[in-house]
């Protein structure tokens, strides 16, 4: 299993309540001569590396996520791991860790998480709500990594980060933060409303 917290640049501790940890400052514009915000997001699928945890097997995604989630001015931190068979099948565990509160774990029988492929017909918005609702919950191997990067290559309005991209999502903007080795999706926030970062993703054979 491979933790991906060492690249993800915000630290976990100490949210100040109603401020989410920082997103990557938005870089104006290449300079004449460097790649578009496309080209370097193609590029980086193109050199997509191995992951640790892709040689790990089983018949479960399992994905662990930290998010921070903004309800008025108050920010509330969660600890989320979710396990998905190919059936549909497994198990939502969340608890809020930051102000302490109640968790809940919910298992899912087959068909009950269902994972419906990316439409790229659809609109810019729900194609990237549909990507990342997918590296939420399902291990992507290294060519589907590959694959979900050229998707959000093709989206309107994409733009380079420090250290990743945005693009326009409804209201908002939506920014994507890489491991530029593994081509894995680290982190993802929509304005100043959440924030998710995965701690860690493999595959396993049974539920805990």
């Amino acid at each position: 299993m491979r933790a991906l917290g060492a690249v993800v640049a915000v630290v976990l501790g100490g949210l100040a309540a109603g401020v989410l940890p920082a997103a990557a400052q938005t870089v104006l514009g290449p300079p004449p001569g460097a790649p578009s915000a496309r080209e370097r997001l193609l590029m980086l699928a193109a050199a997509a590396g191995p992951a640790a945890a892709d040689g790990s097997t089983g018949r479960y995604s399992r994905v662990h996520l930290v998010r921070w989630v903004r309800s008025g001015t108050a920010v509330a931190r969660f600890d989320s791991e979710r396990w998905r068979a190919p059936d549909g099948s497994g198990r939502v565990a969340e608890r809020r860790i930051d102000p302490p509160g109640p968790g809940s774990t919910v298992d899912y029988s087959s068909g009950e998480l269902p994972m419906p492929p990316v439409d790229p017909t659809a609109d810019p918005t729900a194609i990237v709500t549909s990507l990342l609702d997918m590296v939420g919950i399902r291990y992507l191997d290294r060519p589907e990594r590959a694959a979900a990067l050229r998707t959000i290559a093709g989206l309107p309005g994409l733009a380079a980060e420090g250290r990743g991209f945005s693009l326009p999502v409804a209201a908002t903007r939506l920014t994507i933060e890489l491991d530029p080795d593994t081509g894995e999706i680290i982190a993802w926030q929509y304005g100043d409303a959440e924030r998710v970062e995965v701690l860690s993703r493999e595959r396993v054979a049974e539920l805990p």
